[in-house]
């Protein structure tokens, strides 16, 4: 696999997740992008679940 494909990450979101992400959209330049006061949420949740899953055994990246 490509290693830059292999790289990405993604977030299953639930509802709740998802409305939050919606009402973070803001348009810079002709581009839809999250605000940076919603984006650290995400990036806190994405941490934390990728903690979990380490102090479960699973292998993840070590950049976290």
């Amino acid at each position: 696999m490509d290693e830059d494909i292999s790289s990405l990450s993604a977030i299953l979101l639930d509802d709740d997740y998802y409305e939050f992400l919606k009402r973070g959209k803001v348009t810079v330049d002709g581009v839809t992008v999250l605000d940076a006061a919603y984006l650290i949420p995400f990036k806190a949740k994405a941490w934390m679940n990728l903690t979990d899953r380490k102090a479960a055994g699973e292998h993840v990246d070590i950049d976290i």
